[in-house]
C-alpha cells in the first residue's frame, strides 16, 4: 500500500480541529506539514511547519515540493481548501487508486456535514483534456503522485515566473501534462459546512478588484498551452480561409439557468461598436429558471 504524507494550509482557525484529529489518525500518513503564511505565529502540534509569505506561491510550492522529497513518502495529500475531516478508509482508497492508475492526481467525491449534523454527497465532475479553468473543482483534499515531483521541482524553479497566487494552479497544469488526473465517483471523506451563504463566483474574473490574479492565471494557463503546442498567438491567421463567412466574429455564449446574468451578457455583446460585421449565439442547455424566456424576448 502506498504511504502518504499531508500538508495543509493552515491559518490558526479552529474549524481545523477536526481535520488535525483525522490527519493523526489514518495510519498510511507517515508525516504531516503545515503550510503557514506570514502573520501565524505558530503551527498544530506534531506537524512540521512550512513558513510562506503566500499561499499558494511559486515559492510555497517549491518549498512544499522539497518537504514531500525528503520524507520519502509515495503520494502527498494538499489540503487546501475547506476543513475536510479524513478517514482511513477513503485514504486507503484514494492511494490504492493512485497505485493501480499511476495518474497524476487523485481525486473523489465527499460528504458535506450540514449544520444540522446531516449530510448529503457532493459529487464531482472527471477531469478532461482541455479543464484547465483555474478554479476547477477536485475538493478540499487529492492525492498527488510522487513519481513526477523531482522533474517538476526543477522545472518550476527554472521556468515559472516569480507567482504569488497561482503557484498551486502551476504545479496542478504541469502534473496532468505527464498524466491524466482520475476522479473516484464515490464519497471518500467528510467536510463540515458553515452555514455561511455564498453568492455566485462565476463571473469573479470580470471584477476589476482580481485583476492581479486574473492576470496571473493568465500567465500560468498561456505557458501551459504553449507546452502542450495548444498555444495560438493573439492575430495569428484564420485557421479556415475558404467559404462563404457573412459575419467576421462570433461571440458564443453557453448558458444554464443564468436568468439573472443572462441579459447583461447578451446585451453587453450586442452594444460592442465595430467596424465588421458579427453575430451573438446563444446556446441554452434546457434552462428551467427562465433564463429560455428572457432569451426569447432579446431575440
Amino acid at each position: 500500500m502506498n504511504s502518504v504524507s499531508a500538508i495543509f494550509a493552515w491559518d490558526g482557525n479552529t474549524r481545523f480541529s477536526e481535520t488535525i484529529g483525522s490527519i493523526k489518525r489514518c495510519e498510511i500518513i507517515k508525516a504531516k506539514a503545515a503550510v503557514m503564511p506570514s502573520g501565524i505565529s505558530a503551527g498544530p502540534a506534531g506537524f512540521a511547519l512550512i513558513r510562506v509569505s503566500n499561499l499558494w506561491s511559486k515559492q510555497a510550492i517549491l518549498d512544499s515540493m522539497k518537504w514531500f522529497s525528503e520524507c520519502g513518502a509515495d503520494c502527498m495529500l494538499i489540503i487546501n481548501s475547506g476543513a475536510p475531516v479524513l478517514n482511513p478508509e477513503g485514504l486507503r482508497r484514494m492511494a490504492a487508486c493512485m497505485h493501480d492508475t499511476d495518474a497524476s492526481i487523485i481525486y473523489g467525491d465527499y460528504y458535506d456535514i450540514l449544520q444540522d449534523g446531516t449530510s448529503r454527497i457532493h459529487p464531482l465532475i472527471d477531469y478532461q483534456p482541455g479543464s484547465i479553468r483555474d478554479n476547477f473543482d477536485f475538493g478540499p483534499a487529492f492525492l498527488i503522485n510522487r513519481r513526477f515531483i523531482e522533474d517538476i521541482y526543477k522545472e518550476i524553479g527554472k521556468t515559472s515566473p516569480d507567482l504569488v497566487l497561482g503557484g498551486l494552479y502551476d504545479l496542478r497544469l504541469r502534473l496532468i501534462e505527464r498524466d491524466p488526473a482520475y476522479h473516484i465517483p464515490e464519497p471518500l471523506y467528510s467536510c463540515v459546512t458553515d452555514g455561511s451563504s455564498k453568492t455566485s463566483s462565476h463571473f469573479t474574473y470580470v471584477d476589476p478588484r482580481n485583476r492581479m490574479y486574473q492576470l496571473e492565471m493568465e500567465k500560468i494557463a498561456a505557458a501551459h498551452l504553449q507546452r502542450i503546442g495548444a498555444f495560438i498567438n493573439p492575430g495569428a491567421e484564420p485557421l479556415v480561409t475558404t467559404g462563404d463567412f457573412p459575419v467576421k466574429a462570433s461571440v458564443i455564449i453557453p448558458v444554464r439557468n443564468r436568468s439573472r446574468t443572462v441579459s447583461d451578457a447578451v446585451t453587453s455583446a450586442l452594444s460592442q461598436k465595430t467596424t465588421f460585421d458579427y453575430n451573438v449565439i446563444v446556446i441554452d442547455n434546457h434552462s428551467n429558471d427562465g433564463t429560455t424566456d428572457i432569451l426569447a424576448k432579446i431575440a
